[in-house]
């Protein structure tokens, strides 16, 4: 086969041409005279039009040479001199012509990558090869190195799935060609029939289902084309057998494309020539390739092939063994029904195959994630049944205000806990929301780790809500939650019913009947009044026993709900019917406002400040509250006829005491709830410790403790959670924005303190006894009311209006504490061990260098809004102005870790710190910041001796090489100054970074 020029050279053309006599014989050379213009012309259309991608032009005249010389080599030669001319003319013209539907111009690309289809086909591929997102999160902090590599991987990849999305519809994309193009074409006429109709359906035969050859869809085994009767099924099983015996290019085995990844040398241009195989033989007796694989992952590749073989020439004999007696002797094949795999073996014994891969255990692994390991309380599952309940609700509320633009008010949730007639508890969840179609249930709802949020076709209707100003981000992440109803019980009845809108009306009522883990589950229609939206039924394992109480009951129902359904926008009602726990709840739609802890303990003269969290971003709700006690006068105090605080010893927090009793209550445990989409993630809500603490809810959250809040966040502004929807081990910068913010509106609370204590001992304490940071107060209101302590130096007590500083100068005491001191050494103190008062003045000035030495300067603030805090990346560093120097100078050699505030890296370094995905760019400004702000970076670099290069300065350095800096913006580029105290010049350039990577010694 490998001499084949053109068709004239195959078996098949020259039997047409030489084979017949008479009548025959004239229509048999008319036809072959015809074909070689026609396969000529089918050849050059695939040279002419560019391919979708180079790994991709194999479906060219080599192909259909092989294909129609396979053709010839599978029929027996009974058989094959038993075909009249037409029959071997639809041969090769369908293996001609059975792949143009895989041909394309680049415009009609362009319009598959816009249609719709293709594009939730594309994100459905994209979820089923999540190695297409790790190279592309490669792609983010590649170096020059890596790139090229990893843009042929995801062209790869992409190359693929297009690849993939055609051959879908090429079958009948093949078929619509030769219908169009040839229908009128003389050429293709034979006895006064035009072929292109069937050549057509062969092609489209050579994808379709095997079990659809039958005359049903118009494969007959007597099609008539004038006096020739002509065997359709015979002709399409020959086609596909032939087809796929070529190693066909369509049907890359999909693990490949799971393999392909930026760790590893898989790739398709390599499997591609395995495809050029050694030897092949094909007989009546036996199939067999001969393939040297250089990668265990070629070798299953090409065992998956075989497989593919094995079931084409079984759904081939099936086929054939079931035409009519009559004609069953002049069509037959004579072929093994399984190919020989034993010359498919490692090259040059470089490794041992085993066809082995991880698996999982069903059961074991659901028990897993399902159980107590996953949710560390049963009564979890009630929130997970809430979430899906208000994703429900929420979403058939965006359709009903897309499609018509009315309120959908009438959404709502009831929960009931009670034990039916046969001693079994049963938990119901039901609501009103969108419901279920079977095609969520199938695909979504038994799919563990499978969100239908998350699917593309969820996107596709999202981006509708986004046109009308009507979207919502669902709760639903990882697709476990339904599945923690096994942690309650094993039965399980799901009555729902979907409703597509106002426009499109009401799903089939459906209930799903589900019994166990392993248990079949069942679907099955429901009445026809069911109504709209769905209801969970979970029946428990094991009867109640005879006494059953609060100890007993690990639902917890109502107090979940009461702690945990914060801002939930829809009315909630749940019931307890179990006589020793008999009770009813009812939680509002209305927005909850947190108690602080004075208006907890009942005391009135107080004055209250709260914040709107939804003044920070739309994507927030809650408030941010506190009380302090005030004097008749109304002024801020510690002391008033109701109430004082108590100071306490060293080393102790403070308490308020009531003037009527002897109970002290330590300020702590505020009312402090974070909710995400209405539903609370961390925090205590109305001194609800004990329930926390059983549940494992994080409680001890990295906040002061001056309000009590509740803080509900939505949207783009979520930060992420674990499965178990708890906070995750280590705090992203999602999670420290949200923190910011917390603090943020405590800061405004502290404007309001800090404008009307009228004594500034008192303010300081009251700071303390808060945890309050002054660092998130805006500079404004500082400068105008914060008046400071300092020592004298007879240890004399003083204070002084921060307005009044002009320069103070620093120096570092014991153990690495800084001390600030002005022109009379009177020097900044603290009051307490909980104060930072010198740490707060030197964020709130600039560094001015001059000849006498350093100092902090201070000026009035002239940007109303500005935090010490907007100024911060995510480590300990003071982002100060520099006065006087050159924007080139990046640090000084100081008491405290400093960046110059106005160097381009720093504000590179700003911008990053709520990043989740920070440039290459940022992520070498964040390291070089942090690395020469060290104080052990800057003596090593100020020593008159060669640097002892540290592994941070390493890291730097590799950093700095692996960019690619003729891309960069010349601002930030090196040098990068460093000052001694004694004022001192170092300047490191690319010199100075090829020395740090060359020279770290790992000791």
């Amino acid at each position: 086969m490998m001499y084949l020029r053109d068709v004239s050279d195959t078996t098949l053309w020259k039997l047409l041409r030489n084979n017949f006599d008479g009548d025959d014989r004239l229509i048999a050379e008319m036809l072959s005279s015809n074909l070689i213009q026609i396969c000529e012309e089918a050849s050059d259309r695939m040279k002419i039009f560019p391919s979708l991608h180079s790994q991709y032009t194999l479906h060219d005249e080599k192909h259909f040479l092989r294909v129609t010389e396979l053709m010839a080599k599978i029929i027996p030669a009974p058989v094959r001199n038993n075909l009249n001319p037409i029959e071997i003319t639809l041969l090769i013209l369908a293996a001609y012509y059975h792949d143009q539907g895989m041909v394309m111009d680049k415009e009609e690309i362009e319009q598959f990558k816009h249609n719709e289809e293709y594009i939730l086909f594309k994100s459905n591929w994209e979820l089923d090869h999540p190695n297409i997102n790790d190279i592309r999160s490669a792609l983010k902090i590649a170096d020059k190195a890596d790139l090229n590599n990893l843009l042929r991987l995801e062209n790869n990849l992409y190359s693929a799935m297009l690849t993939d999305f055609i051959r879908q519809s090429h079958g009948k994309r093949s078929a619509e060609f030769v219908n169009n193009k040839y229908s009128s074409d003389q050429r293709w006429n034979a006895s006064g029939v035009n072929l292109s109709r069937l050549v057509g359906k062969l092609c489209y035969s050579h994808v379709c289902p095997a079990v659809e050859i039958d005359k049903k869809n118009g494969f007959y085994y007597d099609e008539s084309v004038g006096q020739y009767l002509v065997n359709m099924q015979y002709l399409a099983i020959i086609l596909r057998l032939a087809d796929i015996l070529d190693f066909d290019r369509d049907r890359t085995p999909d693990f490949l494309y799971r393999s392909i990844h930026f760790t590893s040398n898989v790739s398709l241009d390599e499997w591609n020539k395995h495809r050029s195989v050694e030897g092949w033989i094909i007989t009546q007796d036996e199939i067999r390739y001969t393939l040297k694989c250089d990668h265990p992952i070629y070798h299953k590749l090409a065992l998956q092939y075989m497989n593919w073989i094995d079931e084409e020439l079984q759904y081939a004999k099936i086929i054939a063994d079931n035409f009519p007696a009559k004609i069953s002797s002049n069509y037959f094949l004579a072929l093994p029904q399984r190919v020989d795999r034993s010359r498919i073996e490692p090259k040059d014994n470089s490794y041992v195959f085993h066809d082995l891969e991880f698996s999982l255990s069903r059961d074991e692994v659901i028990k897993l994630l399902m159980t107590d390991k996953l949710y560390n309380s049963p009564s979890l599952c009630v929130r997970e049944l809430l979430q899906n309940s208000l994703d429900a609700l929420r979403y058939r509320k965006s359709v009903i205000k897309r499609d018509n633009g009315s309120e959908f008010v009438e959404g709502n949730i009831f929960f009931e806990h009670t034990i039916d007639e046969h001693g079994y508890q049963l938990i119901r969840c039901i609501d009103n929301g969108i419901g279920m179609d079977e095609v969520i249930i199938e695909k979504y709802l038994t799919k563990v780790g499978r969100s239908y949020y998350k699917s593309p076709e969820f996107a596709r209707e999202r981006t509708t809500f986004q046109k009308e100003n009507v979207d919502f981000d669902p709760c639903g992440q990882f697709g476990i939650g339904f599945m923690s109803c096994f942690m309650l019980g094993d039965q399980i009845k799901v009555q729902t019913r979907r409703d597509y809108g106002p426009n499109k009306g009401l799903g089939k009522p459906l209930i799903v009947e589900i019994n166990g883990l392993g248990g079949i589950i069942v679907l099955k229609e429901g009445p026809s009044n069911q109504k709209v939206g769905t209801n969970i039924e979970i029946k428990s394992r094991n009867k109640v026993p005879e006494f059953f109480d609060e100890l007993e009951d690990e639902v917890k129902l109502l107090e979940f709900l009461r702690t945990a359904a914060l801002n939930t926008e829809f009315p909630i009602i749940a019931r307890c019917n179990i006589l020793q726990l008999e009770d009813e709840l009812v939680i509002s739609p209305d927005e909850q406002k947190p108690v602080t802890m004075l208006e907890r303990i009942g005391i009135s003269s107080i004055v209250t400040f709260e914040k709107d969290f939804s003044e920070f971003s739309p994507l927030l709700k809650g408030y941010a509250r506190a009380s302090f006690l005030v004097d008749s006068a109304g002024l801020i105090t510690t002391s008033n006829n109701e109430a004082h605080w108590d100071k306490g010893r060293r080393g102790y927090r403070s308490a308020l005491v009531k003037k009527d009793s002897t109970e002290h209550f330590p300020f702590r445990y505020q009312s402090q709830a974070i909710c995400i989409d209405g539903i609370l993630i961390c925090g205590i809500h109305n001194g609800e410790e004990a329930f926390f603490f059983e549940s494992n809810l994080e409680t001890d959250l990295d906040i002061s403790d001056t309000s009590s809040f509740i803080l509900d966040i939505r949207g783009e502004l979520k930060p992420e959670v674990t499965p178990a929807r708890s906070l995750p081990w280590s705090y992203s910068c999602r999670w420290d924005r949200i923190f910011d913010i917390i603090e943020k509106a405590n800061g405004y609370i502290w404007e309001k303190v800090v404008a009307s204590c009228p004594d500034p001992s008192d303010f300081w304490f009251l700071l303390a006894a808060y945890g309050g940071d002054l660092q998130y107060v805006r500079k404004k209101i500082l400068w105008s009311h914060l008046v400071v302590p300092l020592l004298t130096p007879g240890n004399e007590l003083l204070w002084r209006s921060l307005k009044d500083f002009e320069i103070l100068y620093m120096s570092k005491g014991k153990e690495e504490q800084i001390i600030l001191y002005d022109n009379e050494r009177n020097v900044i103190t603290n009051l307490n061990e909980s104060s930072s008062i010198p740490e707060l003045l030197i964020a709130m000035s600039e560094i001015e260098v001059s000849d006498c030495g350093t100092c902090l300067k201070f000026s009035k603030p002239t940007n109303d809004n500005e935090c010490v805090t907007d100024y911060r990346s995510n480590y300990r560093i003071k982002f100060l102005p520099f006065v006087g120097l050159d924007t080139e100078v990046i640090s000084l050699q100081l008491p405290f870790a400093n960046i110059n505030r106005n160097h381009p890296l720093s504000k590179l370094a700003i911008d990053a710190k709520y990043n989740v995905n920070p440039s290459n760019l940022q992520r070498f400004a964040e390291l070089v910041i942090t690395c020469l702000s060290k104080s052990k970076t800057q003596e090593n670099l100020f020593s008159k001796s060669p640097p002892i290069i540290s592994k941070e300065m390493s890291s730097v350095a590799r950093r700095y090489l692996a960019l690619d800096w003729e891309k960069i913006d010349k601002q930030y580029h090196p040098p990068y100054t460093l000052i001694s105290e004694k004022l001192e010049k170092v300047q490191l350039n690319v010199n100075d970074f090829r020395y740090w990577a060359l020279n770290y010694r790992n000791e």
